[in-house]
């Protein structure tokens, strides 16, 4: 599963920004979070920071930041470069409102973003490293900070910060938590030098907002001067302004101003993907269209310019198995306006949020419309190996404007979201739903020559999976009948190839409105993704199921002869809820249920496979499943590899030559001795 991101520094602070993001678990939060900033083998960074619309309001946003460690506090740099990250992407104008995990914070553009601070009480003498001539103070900026200023002969930049900020960051006053713990040198009246050894990254970071806040406050206190300091850091300078203290001592009107720089952006995979509920067969299906959990770029409407093109991007498949199908996207580029608009409208987008995993289950699969800038789309396709297609419309700009507003419209959070069906609904069929709506009647997308009609549904993805070995049962094995009812017309546009090529085929106004497709990206394989191979191919497995099982009935081994009698019960189990427990039509009748039955699970266990009950239920499934597969051959369904393997193994692990009474010849005098 992939989302987009967006890496960002502010004097040095580096973090992850990406969209909101609700964790099932705690733990795996931590777990993912600690994966993606990892330097090594993640993406790097101090922390992550997920963002969201506030109840729809435009300049309200949550901030949501994660330290590296899966702990949580304020950060000021961090909420500094989302301004810079909203305004970038025309999110927000210069001015917006962050909500922390503290309380709301005013940020604001002048020539760089800056962010206000909650009130921020006196700092408080304390002592820890009992050196002389070493002062020690205590403030709280949003996030705890334990600052030491060293004797003014000290070389600050010789410091060992590592090791002494660790022993400090976790001195019994600062239980249970810890603290940040910062070594701060005056150079002039109103200019600090900081290092600081930062929690949660448990070691030195190049910058530290709210450290930065809380030397400068205390360095008032202790010098006066002028209300603001800029505090000098490895990754860069950073200036704090303040009002004077209240009655209390309290500080009101604190700004924290600093530089701020996208680094880069791209597609990233979740290291925990806590969703594989029923395994990579149930997913193999499930997630048949890739979907991205991604950032969202409002589209404002804009008039368009007379150079506006509008086009359909069809990706190859890739090598996971949710981007399998190959991807649909439409593209929107003007290249009359200053900076060019280059935007991706993408119906593969899953609406993830409270309940994902029950919707899952039941089969209620919400996707929705997500708008990004084209270059964070095309990255991944870059990046991935895949190929990346184009065929522009033939509109006239009065066209473009009116899909373009339509899209918009449809991007609106109260509009985007709709239920995805992998043979019915998806992004690849939504571009005709779309090009229907605008166009009505001027629209003909000759669906009666879809060169897809007859071919059945499982066929169509059948080259798609050819490759996937195990993913490949599994998917032949989910699959209802449903899937092999052949196509009717425009129904092979469920798959970004078919649709490619019946939007060859349509016209506008008699027209023809796209022509053969051109590289954007060129492929650096095959079309169909080639994965590596699995070191045990299927029809190797099953042949060793077969040969342990025939092994085990010679041998007379329990054990062998019935080993895969438990694992078909509880796939039996599995396709009976996905029938009759979800909403997953396309797993409705399935002819698997022919040997893999429910009913086998009791069987499982001695006693009852050779009591007489275990012999009745055992003549039970024999007889329907022969009845199933009987039934499911003159309804049409297909008897894909993996129905065979698990017919002749379910057969011989029953063991129906000991049925024979079935057929009334149990009582025979030589049966009997």
């Amino acid at each position: 599963m992939q989302f987009d991101f967006a890496k960002w520094e502010g004097a040095g602070n580096d973090f992850i920004l990406t969209e909101g993001r609700t964790f099932k678990h705690a733990e795996e939060e931590r777990q993912v979070v600690a994966a993606l900033c990892n330097r090594r083998t993640g993406i790097g960074a101090d922390g992550i920071i997920f963002l969201s619309r506030v109840d729809g309001v435009d300049d309200r946003w949550k901030f949501d930041y994660v330290n590296a460690d899966g702990t949580r506090s304020f950060c000021g740099n961090g909420s500094r470069v989302v301004l810079a990250h909203l305004r970038a992407i025309g999110a927000v104008d210069s001015e917006a409102v962050l909500v922390a995990c503290d309380g709301d914070h005013a940020v604001a553009w002048n020539g760089e973003p800056g962010v206000q601070l909650r009130p921020v009480k006196a700092p408080q003498n304390i002592t820890a490293t009992q050196v002389e001539g070493v002062a020690e103070v205590f403030v709280d900026t949003g996030s705890p900070h334990h600052l030491i200023w060293p004797s003014e002969k000290a070389d600050l930049q010789a410091l060992d910060v590592e090791h002494l900020g660790a022993q400090i960051r976790h001195h019994p006053m600062h239980a249970p938590g810890g603290s940040n713990v910062d070594f701060v040198q005056p150079i002039s009246p109103d200019i600090l030098v900081m290092r600081t050894f930062e929690r949660g990254v448990e070691g030195e970071t190049l910058a530290c907002g709210t450290g930065a806040t809380a030397a400068a406050l205390a360095d008032y206190v202790r010098r006066g001067g002028a209300m603001q300091r800029t505090v000098r850091m490895r990754g860069g300078d950073l200036k704090v302004t303040f009002g004077p203290p209240d009655e209390r001592g309290h500080f009101l009107d604190v700004w924290l101003w600093g530089p701020a720089r996208e680094c880069f952006r791209g597609s990233a995979n979740w290291p925990v993907l806590s969703c594989l509920l029923w395994g990579v067969v149930a997913i193999g299906l499930a997630f048949g269209v890739p979907f991205q959990a991604q950032g969202q770029t409002e589209l404002r409407h804009v008039p368009l310019t007379e150079q506006a093109q509008l086009s359909v991007l069809t990706g190859s498949p890739g090598d996971e198995v949710y981007s399998s199908w190959g991807h649909t996207a439409i593209r929107l580029k003007d290249p009359g306006q200053s900076p060019v608009m280059d935007l991706t409208f993408n119906y593969g987008t899953f609406a993830f949020g409270p309940g994902f995993y029950t919707r899952f289950v039941r089969g209620h699969l919400d996707y929705r419309l997500s708008v990004q800038e084209f270059a964070s789309f095309q990255t991944e396709y870059l990046t991935t190996g895949r190929a990346l297609l184009e065929q522009p419309l033939a509109l006239t700009p009065a066209d473009v404007q009116a899909v373009a507003d339509f899209l918009a419209w449809n991007a609106l959070p109260e509009n985007r979201v709709y239920r995805y069906e992998f043979f019915g609904d998806n992004c690849s069929s939504r571009v005709l739903q779309v090009l229907a709506e605008v166009f009505g009647n001027r629209w003909d997308p000759a669906c009666d020559r879809d060169p897809g009609q007859g071919v059945s549904f499982r066929s169509a993805i059948g080259p798609y999976i050819a490759r996937l070995g195990w993913v490949k049962s599994g998917i032949d094995f989910i699959l209802g009948g449903t899937s092999d009812r052949p196509m009717g017309p425009c129904e092979s546009s469920f798959l970004p190839d078919g649709l490619m090529a019946q939007i060859q085929l349509a016209t506008l106004d008699g027209r023809p409105i796209a022509g053969p497709a051109s590289e954007l990206v060129p492929p650096e394989g095959d079309w169909f993704a080639a994965p590596p191979p699995p070191i045990i191919p299927p029809n190797l497995g099953f042949g060793l199921i077969l040969l342990l099982t025939i092994l085990g009935i010679v041998k007379n081994a329990t054990v062998l002869r019935r080993m895969f009698i438990f694992p078909a019960g509880i796939l039996g189990l599995l396709l009976v809820m996905m029938w009759v427990a979800t909403d997953h039509r396309d797993t409705w009748w399935n002819p698997d249920m022919a040997w893999a039955s429910p009913l086998l699970i009791p069987l499982w266990f001695p006693h009852v496979y050779s009591s007489s009950i275990g012999r009745n239920l055992r003549r039970i499934i024999l007889v329907m499943g022969c009845l199933i597969g009987c039934a499911s051959g003159l309804l049409g369904c297909a008897f894909h590899g993996t129905f065979w393997w698990g017919m002749i193994l379910v057969t011989l692990a029953l063991q129906p030559w000991e049925l024979v009474s079935f057929f009334e010849l149990y009582a025979l005098p030589e049966r009997r001795k």
